[in-house]
């Protein structure tokens, strides 16, 4: 029923997802002409075991370059048009991210109601400034299941500033903050054609899960 009101609307293509432990469902899809076209791996940092000492050089070396990372709670109060920022180094950097399929433009509108809303983390959500020039970030989430965890959305800096460090000074000052406040893990989700940040991730100590498969049908 799925596919014909997808071919009544004109659709090109169907994507399906499945747990990789899930081999019913992978069964099904396989049958169905779906192909695998990825797979996100779930990661989680364990707080208790992180520490936030070790991490000091990567943050000092970084500040060394002339790069500061504060939150968005001292941005705020320092730049009034810190929301279009934001949204404009998150177009910039969703795009840059591996994947198979297009990735649309998030309008401000729907970023700022998803993202700067209730749920925004001020204190906790880190950004890279070069002078008044935001030169990357990383977006923590609450987990709604879980109090005592937070989710690691985006992390993204831009190509002008990649590979000095930032990436990872980002999600270090994210695992700290997050340590001080008393949570006790970290998740977040990466797809394995995102070696980069997974190769982050693993410096970091999280620890890899179950991956999530992604499916795709062309009609």
């Amino acid at each position: 029923r799925l596919q014909t009101t997808a071919v009544e609307r004109e659709a090109g293509r169907l994507l399906g997802q499945a747990e990789e432990r899930d081999e019913r469902t992978i069964r099904f899809l396989d049958r169905a002409a779906f192909r695998e076209i990825d797979r996100e791996w779930r990661s989680t940092l364990d707080l208790g075991a992180f520490g936030p000492a070790s991490w000091g050089l990567a943050l000092d070396r970084v500040e060394a370059s002339g790069i500061r990372i504060i939150s968005v709670a001292t941005l705020s109060e320092s730049c009034p048009e810190w929301k279009s920022d934001l949204h404009r180094i998150y177009v910039d950097v969703e795009h840059d991210v591996p994947t198979p399929l297009q990735i649309l433009e998030v309008p401000f509108e729907d970023f700022d109601a998803m993202m700067l809303g209730p749920r925004l983390l001020v204190d906790g959500f880190p950004v890279a400034m070069d002078g008044d020039d935001m030169a990357g970030f990383t977006e923590p989430q609450p987990v709604d299941d879980d109090p005592t965890a937070i989710a690691q959305e985006l992390t993204g800096v831009r190509r002008a500033y990649r590979g000095r460090g930032i990436a990872t000074a980002l999600k270090a000052a994210s695992a700290t903050w997050a340590k001080q406040r008393g949570y006790a893990s970290i998740r977040t989700y990466n797809a394995q054609s995102n070696a980069a940040m997974l190769a982050v991730n693993d410096r970091l100590g999280f620890e890899r899960g179950h991956a999530q498969l992604e499916y795709l049908k062309t009609l």
